[in-house]
């Protein structure tokens, strides 16, 4: 039974872990490019397309496309507003993939192109999400792998263990029910107070990563170990 819980841990851990490097995997590789590859230039606009679409619960997103050119490039850019044409800014693009851009005038590192994009706190939680989660995998694999050796139980212990486990069921409840109402809360709120300019699949994807970094971290602080 020991082994099963293990296993599923395991399961759950790993899922979670390919998950979060899925989510940040775009992101780390387009910073690293422009890390390596990146160049500075000058973007000239040339054209401007507004245009809007329906987002949730009704609301109006609205689109400012500008179709810019820099070193016989061309491609598109979502400036927030309207730009005239014939304005020109700097951009950070790479050279092995010109697609890849961003505004701006100075080459940065990836940890300064990932904290542009995700914030110094999801950077910081996604930091530590991806050093816990291997470490605790491993612990538990080798837990699973070579469990310790036990003496035969007298009847005694049988009571005493079953005693035990009845009070390790209400040490581990009583905090998963609050982390899961702190994590779904939390949730809804990330939805709604979210970024609405990009699409739904990314914002409930954040959601979800941030709600399940606020779960683990709300079970920690919530759970009362065992007094000896």
């Amino acid at each position: 039974m020991e082994r099963i819980k293990l296993i599923f841990k395991i399961a759950a851990y790993s899922s979670f872990l390919i998950l979060v490097i899925w989510y940040s995997s775009g992101s780390i590789l387009k910073s690293y490019d422009l890390a390596q590859n990146g160049k500075v230039t000058t973007a000239r606009v040339i054209a401007y397309q507004y245009s809007e679409s329906s987002g949730r619960k009704g609301r109006t997103k609205r689109h400012h496309d500008h179709l810019i050119t820099f070193d016989t490039h061309r491609d598109l850019i979502d400036l927030g507003k309207e730009v005239k044409i014939g304005t020109e800014f700097y951009i950070v693009y790479s050279t092995a993939n010109p697609s890849n851009f961003v505004a701006g005038k100075t080459k940065h590192s990836v940890f300064e192109y990932l904290k542009q994009e995700h914030g110094l706190v999801g950077l910081i939680i996604g930091l530590l999400l991806v050093i816990f989660l291997p470490l605790e995998i491993f612990t538990l694999v080798k837990r699973a792998i070579s469990p310790p050796s036990r003496p035969q139980p007298t009847l005694a212990e049988v009571k005493q263990a079953q005693i035990e486990i009845g009070n390790a069921r209400v040490r581990i409840t009583k905090p998963l029910k609050k982390s899961v109402i702190i994590a779904l809360v939390s949730f809804v709120l990330l939805l709604v107070l979210g970024d609405h300019k990009g699409s739904y699949s990314d914002l409930i994807l954040t959601s979800a990563s941030f709600s399940a970094a606020i779960f683990f971290i709300a079970y920690l602080f919530t759970y009362k170990p065992k007094k000896n």
